[in-house]
């Protein structure tokens, strides 16, 4: 499915800072953990990289993750970038809440290679339709992000849409607007407070900057 809007605007995608877990490679997607001071950190510094992108397109849209990893990152940006008389609405979007790991929630590769190495040997190769016990698909994840973002995109138009979001969800936007195949997932890097940035004219997307 496109998610193209048919007028011009751009989409600034960001993952939140870095939170409790990451450091240790934890799979945490529904739980609600909480940013670290240096995911606090960079979110202050990555503000000043956003700001000569929206000189084209000022009046600002910003929408977010319901988790408060990414909640406070978008907090954090708006009161550094001082632009609250040029933001049009900032909102809260459940369907760009992080992939659900299920069972496996607070894991990690190697613990799961320990607890359950065939079932998670599988996984890996089918990581597309495959579920975590309990858990979402990769597909699951497209099916509702890419629809809730195309409704955003739709009525975009002449404004900047910054969403703030997670390293699956991110993934998935980019593969939609890449045109690759869901199972190109692995090869899109998205460290910790990165930008990417896309801008849409008509119904064409350019990409300006991934993993900024």
């Amino acid at each position: 499915m496109s998610i193209y809007g048919n007028s011009t605007h751009r989409l600034i995608l960001i993952r939140h800072g870095i939170s409790e877990g990451s450091l240790e490679g934890r799979f945490f997607g529904k739980t609600d953990t909480p940013l670290l001071t240096d995911g606090k950190e960079q979110t202050i510094q990555i503000s000043s990289k956003i700001s000569p992108w929206l000189e084209e397109f000022p009046s600002v849209k910003f929408y977010s993750s319901p988790l408060c990893r990414a909640t406070s990152t978008l907090q954090i940006l708006i009161e550094s970038l001082k632009l609250r008389s040029k933001i049009l609405s900032s909102e809260i979007v459940n369907e760009f809440s992080e992939l659900d790991f299920g069972e496996w929630e607070g894991e990690t590769s190697s613990s799961l290679m320990e607890k359950c190495p065939q079932l998670f040997t599988e996984h890996c190769r089918n990581i597309v339709t495959s579920n975590p016990p309990g858990g979402e698909s990769l597909s699951d994840l497209w099916n509702r992000v890419c629809p809730s973002l195309s409704n955003i995109l739709s009525s975009a138009g002449g404004y900047t849409v910054v969403v703030v979001a997670h390293l699956a969800v991110n993934r998935v936007i980019l593969c939609s607007i890449l045109g690759i195949p869901i199972s190109n997932f692995f090869f899109i890097s998205q460290n910790n407070a990165c930008l990417n940035i896309i801008d849409f004219k008509e119904e064409v997307p350019q990409v300006r900057l991934i993993n900024g």
